[in-house]
């Protein structure tokens, strides 16, 4: 299979979330880049990169869906739980698994994640209509309780509750 590429159809309309999802679909081109050519040694820092961006990620997108008063933030968070345990348990079998097998974890990995921002993420409101800090925005919110990971190499854009 081949690695998922970004494209218009994946957009939220929300700039700051669209670039973190840019991230997170160029991290799988990278493991898939690293399966093809076999490269384990790679493959299992890329992964860890993988696990560290996708929790930076997703704690970003639960604070932005707190702002937002989003409804389905309990749901939302019981999948980003489950894609987390399942990339810890690609992590965890690494070094058991070939190339090829891991490159089948990856691919299931991946659609999950497209399926995701597809059906839940699309769900999220983009602007802020009830919330209690309507003037918050993610940016404010993550600076005080997230660090960034070592990739990418600057701060995502300010996630602001405008439409694009």
């Amino acid at each position: 299979m081949s690695p998922i590429i970004w494209n218009e159809s994946y957009s939220v309309h929300n700039s700051a979330i669209d670039d973190q999802h840019k991230t997170l679909f160029e991290i799988f081109r990278k493991l898939h880049v690293q399966c093809d050519n076999n490269d384990l040694e790679s493959l299992q820092e890329a992964l860890l990169e993988l696990l560290r961006y996708t929790v930076y990620h997703f704690k970003a997108e639960e604070i932005y869906m707190v702002d937002v008063s989003y409804r389905g933030i309990i749901m939302h968070r019981i999948e980003h739980n489950y894609f987390i345990k399942r990339i810890q348990e690609v992590i965890d079998l690494q070094d058991n698994r070939s190339a090829h097998r891991l490159r089948i974890l990856i691919t299931f990995l991946s659609s999950w994640l497209v399926q995701h921002v597809m059906g839940e993420d699309k769900k999220i409101p983009v602007t802020a209509t009830v919330g209690k800090r309507p003037g918050v925005t993610l940016k404010s919110c993550v600076a005080q309780e997230l660090s960034p990971p070592a990739y990418p190499p600057s701060q995502p854009e300010r996630i602001s509750h405008h439409a694009e």
